[in-house]
C-alpha cells in the first residue's frame, strides 16, 4: 500500500470512527474538511467541537418544543439571549423579557398555542424533510431547519372589553392547524450554554383541523395588522 493509500485509509477510520461517536447525528457543515497544513490532531478535534455542538444544539430545539408542549413558557423564555428575535405570523417580537415574553407568555400561554400537533391526512408528505444542522467552523453558532406542525390561533384583533372578557375565559381565538418550517439561529455563550437568538415560524399551510378527523379545510390566515400595545399581546413591529 502507498503511502497516499494509507492516508486515505486513516482518514476513513477517523471519519467512520467519528460518526460513531456522535450517535447518528443529522448533518455537520463547516470546518469538518482538513485544512492544508493542519495534523489529523487538529483535524479530529476540530471534528469533535462539531459533533459536540450540533448534538447540544438539537438538544436545545428538542428541549424547546418539550416546553411548549408542557406549556412551560418560563423554560421556554430560558432558552433564549436577552436580545433574540422571534418571528411568528407576520409579526416580530424582539427581546427575551419584553416581546417574546409576550408572545409565549400571553399570546401562546392563553391558547396552548405552539404545541405539536399532527398534521392532517394527505399533508404529511410535505413535512417529511430532515432536520439540517449547520455548526460554524468555530463551533460557537449554529443554525437549524426543520418541519414543524402545531396548533396555531389568533386572538381577536380588537380592544373592545368585549374581546378582552372572552379571551379571559378561553374564547375570541379561532385555533388551526399549522405547518412549515422553523428556522433557528443560536449562539454558545461564555459559560459554553447555547441559546436561542432568532427563531423564526415560515407557514406553508394551514387547515381547518381537529385529531381525529378524516379531513380538512384549507385556510388562508391573515398575518397580525396591529401591534403593541395597541394589541395586548402583539408584535412590536409588523414583518
Amino acid at each position: 500500500m502507498n503511502m497516499v493509500d494509507k492516508g486515505k485509509e486513516t482518514g476513513a477510520a477517523r471519519r467512520a470512527f467519528l460518526r460513531t461517536l456522535g450517535g447518528g447525528a443529522s448533518m455537520v457543515l463547516g470546518s469538518a474538511a482538513t485544512y492544508a497544513g493542519t495534523t489529523d490532531g487538529d483535524a479530529t478535534r476540530r471534528e469533535l467541537q462539531q459533533l459536540h455542538a450540533e448534538k447540544a444544539v438539537i438538544a436545545l430545539q428538542l428541549r424547546y418544543q418539550h416546553a411548549l408542549d408542557a406549556r412551560d413558557m418560563d423554560a421556554v423564555l430560558g432558552l433564549f439571549a436577552e436580545d433574540a428575535e422571534v418571528r411568528y405570523n407576520g409579526g416580530v417580537f424582539r427581546g427575551r423579557s419584553q416581546g417574546i415574553s409576550r408572545l409565549y407568555r400571553g399570546y401562546f400561554a392563553m391558547h396552548a398555542i405552539g404545541a405539536h400537533m399532527d398534521p392532517p391526512p394527505g399533508l404529511e408528505p410535505g413535512l417529511t424533510a430532515p432536520r439540517r444542522v449547520m455548526v460554524a467552523k468555530d463551533a460557537l453558532s449554529a443554525t437549524v431547519e426543520m418541519p414543524y406542525s402545531i396548533k396555531a390561533g389568533r386572538v381577536l384583533e380588537s380592544g373592545t372589553s368585549l374581546s378582552a372578557m372572552a379571551r379571559l375565559h378561553g374564547e375570541g381565538v379561532r385555533v388551526w392547524w399549522e405547518g412549515g418550517v422553523m428556522a433557528l439561529a443560536l449562539t454558545r455563550a461564555a459559560t459554553g450554554l447555547w441559546q436561542l437568538t432568532r427563531l423564526h415560524y415560515d407557514v406553508r399551510a394551514c387547515a381547518d383541523y381537529r385529531p381525529g378527523r378524516s379531513w380538512s379545510l384549507p385556510l388562508e390566515v391573515p398575518a397580525f395588522s396591529v401591534c403593541f400595545p395597541r394589541l395586548e399581546h402583539g408584535p412590536d413591529r409588523l414583518a
